[in-house]
């Protein structure tokens, strides 16, 4: 995450407290001009938080929210991180307090319901070298440095991407996948998923970058369409889950997570469950009521609908 995140001088744990730790942080002295302007210093803030994870004993978990983040005070350039892990955290979540405390003793800032969901996709992290699927293809998309036939070479993959942020692209992208350092034919690819067709070029996009969109495929980052009166209050839940999550098949008791949601998709969500119901509802209404069912009953409990 870069130089400022080195910033961890010292740990602390009792055996006889399980869940607690004590942190010492320290902004390296290149960066404590940083104070000056940010006076919650997001390097010391996430340092912080994140060791709520044990990484030695804990699954990968990636910070989900907060519920409570209550500032005393500017942080300053060192500071003690004391958590404590909630030991009823239910499965597949690490839920902490933490207390930022400057070398006097003062506490500077408090959080409360700090949030972490483990990771069950992990598509992102480092795999083997494979030798591709049927058609030769990577499907984990290899590091062609450690396997010489597959995969997309960092500086080529740079520029792909420096090249979508250039252009307004539909809400999907498609990168075709690379072998001997060449895009996979179009028609090898559609042939080994039983398409027809190539799907449109975006101008601009560079080569191997195929967006998935038709004229007549409509814009999901627009406002949802107004919603007929009369309709089913659950109905409409369900409309702005399916555009949220991107996916049609889900019903009144699909768990959010379950189905791949995670915090940006419920920032969406949430952002037009507010706009739809007038109704203010942090992402923690969701983690709390996780399906259509129980989101739908609490906002009847609301009054909203």
């Amino acid at each position: 995450l870069g130089p400022r995140w080195n910033n961890v001088a010292g740990a602390s744990m009792d055996p006889d407290m399980p869940g607690e730790s004590l942190f010492d942080l320290a902004l390296p002295a290149a960066f404590r001009g940083d104070l000056d302007d940010h006076h919650l210093h997001p390097a010391l803030l996430d340092s912080a938080t994140s060791f709520a994870r044990d990484p030695e004993t804990d699954p990968f978990h990636l910070p989900f929210m907060y519920r409570e983040l209550t500032v005393l005070t500017a942080l300053p350039a060192e500071l003690h991180s004391h958590i404590r892990r909630r030991q009823d955290s239910p499965p597949g979540t690490i839920v902490a307090d933490v207390d930022l405390v400057a070398s006097d003793g003062t506490v500077v800032a408090r959080v409360r319901g700090y949030t972490m969901r483990a990771v069950t996709d992990g598509s992102f992290l480092p795999q083997p070298a494979t030798t591709g699927g049927p058609d030769g293809v990577d499907p984990a998309g290899a590091d062609p440095e450690r396997n010489g036939s597959v995969g997309i070479a960092p500086r080529v993959g740079a520029r792909m991407l420096l090249d979508l942020l250039s252009v307004r692209t539909p809400r999907q992208v498609v990168v075709r996948p690379f072998r001997d350092a060449h895009p996979v034919p179009l028609s090898a690819r559609a042939d080994a998923a039983g398409g027809t067709g190539a799907p449109l070029r975006h101008p601009g996009a560079g080569p191997g970058v195929q967006p998935l969109a038709t004229p007549a495929e409509p814009d999901r980052r627009a406002a949802p369409p107004p919603v007929a009166p009369g309709t089913d209050d659950t109905h409409r839940l369900l409309e702005l889950w399916r555009d949220a999550l991107g996916t049609e098949d889900l019903g009144e008791n699909s768990d959010f997570f379950e189905l791949g949601g995670n915090s940006l998709m419920a920032v969406e969500l949430m952002s037009k469950i507010r706009d739809t119901f007038g109704v203010d509802l942090s992402i923690a209404a969701l983690f709390d009521h996780p399906t259509v069912a129980a989101l739908s009953a609490e906002l009847r409990r609301l009054g909203t609908v």
